[in-house]
């Protein structure tokens, strides 16, 4: 009986280019049901929270919010870009941006 560990092969899954394909490969909603993404990312936003960064968490939420609103209003290929399409990226966009003037200007800690 063998019990060596592939060391090779999970250093090869770890690499950036790797994350990136993954991510980009499947949309938001499936990632954040996927629980081998959702329990550590938890843990991550957890320990950020009671080490005082949130603003980091804030800045993490405007860019997943973004990139939900990015990948729901784009148009795809060969799609012409309609009004349903800019209202979703605009309604996105001020939605981020009121976020973060509220977090970043009105918010005191």
């Amino acid at each position: 009986m063998n019990l060596q560990i592939d060391w090779q092969s999970i250093v090869e899954n770890l690499r950036s280019e790797h994350l990136i394909e993954l991510f980009l490969s499947r949309d938001p909603v499936e990632i954040f049901t996927n629980p081998w993404i959702v329990v550590p990312l938890l843990v991550v936003t957890g320990i950020l929270y009671f080490l005082n960064f949130r603003k980091v968490i804030a800045v993490a939420a405007g860019m997943g919010m973004m990139w939900i609103g990015f990948y729901y209003g784009m148009p795809y290929q060969g799609d012409s870009l309609n009004l349903d399409n800019v209202l979703i990226i605009g309604g996105t966009f001020v939605g981020v941006a009121a976020f973060y003037i509220y977090i970043f200007l009105i918010k005191g800690d």
